[in-house]
């Protein structure tokens, strides 16, 4: 018998501590699995980077950070072997809002799946108005 290839898997995020409950609720609306520290029992604990990093890559879930400082070789150093699960950079700023964010992450989990993000890093973009049916 053949072996079949497997399915590909859906995304999987894994928030950090410094996202918003709004982006969890309309990636959760819209059937996107996300697991947040707080729900982790990882959220105010001081855990460094690189270990928040191999948590969500040994449940096999994409961290998503708004974290300035995350991307840091000297810190993190699976950012050097790629050997994660994958990694979503938000940004803060004064043009971006919380459901730019949401809109983002919608577009990442509808686009790629576990196996295209493995080792990837994706920095946030504006996704234009029109993406989605319910636009």
């Amino acid at each position: 018998m053949d072996d079949l290839p497997l399915p590909p898997r859906p995304i999987q995020y894994y928030f950090d501590e410094h996202l918003r409950s709004a982006v969890v609720d309309y990636l959760s609306a819209h059937g996107v699995d996300v697991l947040t520290t707080y729900e982790a029992g990882r959220a105010n604990q001081r855990i460094d980077d690189a270990a928040q990093l191999a948590f969500a890559s040994a449940i096999d879930r994409v961290l998503v950070s708004s974290d300035k400082h995350f991307l840091n070789p000297r810190e993190v150093p699976q950012l050097l072997t790629g050997q994660h699960a994958g990694i979503v950079r938000l940004k803060y700023d004064a043009t971006t809002s919380i459901g730019d964010h949401a809109r983002y992450l919608r577009y990442i989990a509808e686009t790629e799946t576990m196996e295209t993000m493995f080792g990837q890093i994706r920095y946030f973009e504006h996704i234009p108005k029109g993406m989605f049916p319910d636009d």
